[in-house]
């Protein structure tokens, strides 16, 4: 009021321009404000708007759409507007929280099905990464085939089991032998080739073959060899198995096998001014307990087997194979 008497208006104006102000303030301004809410609320798109910005962030996780038209609700109910139907095997974004429809009728995960559009889906048509047991949620293994099916159809990649190997293989054999009752033994290496897969032998029947060779006598022909002279020759084995998957995963694999063994040994042994021709074959068996770590096409194996013929040995051996 200080300021209007500087402008020394009379008391009437004053008055006047008292009410008017009263009259804006009181009057005019609720009706913009009831007229802005009337706008707002009008808006369709404002209201989507402002709803999904009150939504509180909900912990989302990896799923995989798990029938033929899989159906995407506008919310959780099944008499709501339906915005999509998804084909199976689509990977989508889902809430791990699920929502119970109206009236109690089934539960929803809330979803991503693309960049900018939300919706919901019944459970029983999505296949979740995580499955909430008890307090905690654990990873769900059927998620987990289906990602491991999707990866090999992505990739073109068959089963490790399924997949026809050739490579290199090497390592140790405690090989022995039995001369006149007592059984004599020394660590050797060997190594060769292998090959692994349907198509080796059968073009159904996934087997292992390996052949194993050691261009040297075995170091206990020493004690039978004249001092200062050295046993020459060489020895083989030829194991043909079956494997039997343990576990497989696409880049990992267990197994363990059952198979047939060849032992054929040549050697020329120096026995006092004379040689010994000694030549040899040999039937057993083979137990294999082994694991292989694919990359690309490449994979990696190391492997246990024990040995049976005329006496029992193990070896140790890593293969380095290739897809062929």
């Amino acid at each position: 009021m200080s300021r209007l008497n500087d402008y020394h208006l009379p008391a009437w104006a004053r008055g006047d321009l008292f009410l008017f102000l009263l009259i804006f303030v009181g009057v005019l301004r609720p009706q913009l404000a009831l007229s802005e809410a009337v706008v707002v609320s009008k808006s369709p798109k404002a209201q989507t708007n402002r709803a999904v910005m009150k939504k509180k962030k909900v912990a989302a996780q990896s799923a995989v759409v798990g029938i033929e038209g899989a159906t995407v609700y506008v919310s959780p109910d099944f008499d709501s507007q339906v915005l999509a139907a998804l084909p199976p095997g689509l990977k989508i974004q889902a809430s791990r929280k699920m929502f119970p429809g109206r009236g109690g009728l089934g539960l929803f995960y809330r979803v991503r099905y693309d960049k900018r559009n939300h919706g919901y889906i019944a459970d029983t048509e999505l296949i979740p990464e995580f499955k909430k047991k008890g307090k905690r949620p654990t990873k769900n293994p059927v998620y987990e085939d289906v990602e491991e099916m999707r990866e090999r159809a992505l990739n073109k990649m068959e089963p490790i089991y399924f997949t026809r190997f050739f490579g290199v293989v090497g390592g140790v054999a405690n090989y022995s032998e039995k001369f006149g009752g007592k059984t004599f033994r020394s660590q050797e290496l060997m190594y060769g080739l292998r090959f692994t897969g349907p198509g080796v032998l059968s073009e159904v029947l996934p087997v292992d073959l390996f052949f194993l060779f050691s261009f040297k006598a075995p170091k206990y022909y020493d004690s039978f060899s004249t001092p200062g002279t050295k046993t020459s020759g060489f020895f083989g084995l030829l194991d043909l198995s079956l494997l039997l998957p343990l576990m497989e995963e696409n880049h990992l694999t267990l197994y363990g096998g059952l198979g047939l063994l060849v032992t054929y040994a040549k050697f020329k042994v120096p026995i006092a001014n004379e040689f010994l021709d000694s030549q040899e074959v040999r039937l057993g068996g083979a137990l294999t307990a082994g694991m292989g770590i694919r990359v690309a096409k490449w994979i990696l194996r190391g492997d246990a087997k024990y040995y049976y013929e005329a006496t029992s040995y193990l070896g140790f051996w890593g293969t380095l194979q290739r897809e062929f």
